[in-house]
């Protein structure tokens, strides 16, 4: 008796610990909107401003932002009397705690399996969070993230900004991610700066992106030089952490950004206006443009998730080369980094931005399950 619950005891723990096994990395997303109004950047003047050092910082909550919120969450309560899903007040990341009790905060929807959307604000639009969630959590909620994001958004007015506004960043968790792979996590990091010519109109617009969030192969050599020491150090000394490799290049790379607006508070985060930023949880691709439709947001996870599993894969360092160019008239490039790791262009076309997006629908024109029209 005792060996048979011996045995049901190992069978429950194979079975319940089985799916754990499974990679899942997990994914967090910030689609944007703007409306009428609300695309004019407005900045902080007079005394107080002056006196506490932030005269000429963008302004994020504007009252156009504020009417366009309220109106949003108008429709939001109304889908939620038979969702089912309940609201609350949050911190925004933009801002210090206490203030969100004056309106400067996000609001939280979230749903009865505890999956949530939250809205907040960013420089001249709205911007959505999400869950921290795998790809398939996402494509569950396919349907709703078209309903409650893109949709009711549309229905007060407020739509992606054509031009990249407000931008549409994708971050991936680093221990989900990972799980503690060095190797891994240095490659990545490695592919991510390779790969620079993805900010320059192709996942987002160029012209944004090299002030918010350029590519390692944009800075200055001096700064490439240093990340080159950087992986040299770490390929070297395997006692050197994920954590170390992280802070040397937040310390040594990214304490130079090419973010040309001069004003306290954006000098002292260098490491944000990145295309590739370095949190403590968290990896942030800042090149994305913003998604049009849940479609659309799907295709950008699906292409950060499939861009994971390839890299997992290598056994040895990637070398750092980075690569610039213009993807608009070399849409090779494009196809390459699809092909590569076996993936067909037209399943990531919803993944592209602006003129280059519709480019690739010419030349890659059956769109499948990852970027429908």
């Amino acid at each position: 008796m005792r060996n048979y619950a011996q045995i049901l005891w190992i069978l429950a723990l194979f079975t319940f610990a089985a799916p754990a096994l499974a990679w899942e990395p997990e994914f967090g997303t910030e689609p944007t909107v703007q409306g009428a109004g609300m695309e004019t950047i407005e900045k902080y003047d007079g005394k107080l401003p002056e006196l506490f050092g932030f005269a000429g910082v963008q302004k994020i909550v504007t009252d156009e932002a504020k009417a366009a919120r309220t109106k949003y969450l108008a429709i939001l309560k109304e889908t939620c009397k038979t969702a089912k899903c309940t609201f609350t007040i949050e911190n925004d990341s933009h801002f210090p705690g206490p203030l969100k009790y004056l309106g400067y905060n996000a609001v939280r929807i979230t749903y009865p399996d505890g999956f949530w959307i939250q809205v907040s604000y960013d420089v001249t639009v709205l911007e959505f969070q999400t869950k921290k969630s795998p790809l398939s959590v996402y494509e569950a909620y396919r349907d709703i993230l078209q309903r409650d994001i893109f949709d009711a958004a549309k229905a007060v007015g407020l739509e992606p900004s054509p031009k990249g506004a407000g931008a549409g960043h994708i971050s991936y968790d680093r221990e989900t991610s990972f799980e503690g792979d060095r190797l891994f996590a240095r490659n990545m990091l490695v592919d991510e700066a390779n790969n620079t010519f993805l900010g320059e109109d192709v996942l987002g617009p160029a012209h944004g992106n090299k002030q918010n969030a350029p590519g390692l192969g944009l800075l200055p050599k001096s700064q490439q030089d240093a990340f080159r020491e950087i992986l040299k150090d770490f390929d070297e000394k395997p006692e050197m952490t994920i954590d170390e490799l992280y802070q040397a290049v937040r310390d040594r790379v990214y304490n130079v950004t090419l973010n040309p607006h001069n004003n306290p508070m954006m000098a002292a985060k260098p490491n944000k206006y990145q295309a590739i930023a370095l949190w403590d949880k968290r990896i942030e691709d800042r090149r994305y443009g913003p998604a049009t439709s849940a479609d659309d947001l799907l295709a950008q996870i699906r292409l950060k998730r499939q861009r994971l599993a390839y890299i997992r894969e290598k056994k040895t360092p990637i070398p750092f080369k980075p690569l610039v160019g213009d993807a608009s008239s070399r849409p090779g490039l494009w196809k390459k980094y699809l092909t590569e790791m076996g993936e067909k262009p037209q399943d990531f076309n919803g993944a592209l931005f602006g003129p280059f997006r519709g480019t690739c629908e010419r030349m890659f024109s059956k769109v499948g399950k990852a970027g429908r029209k």
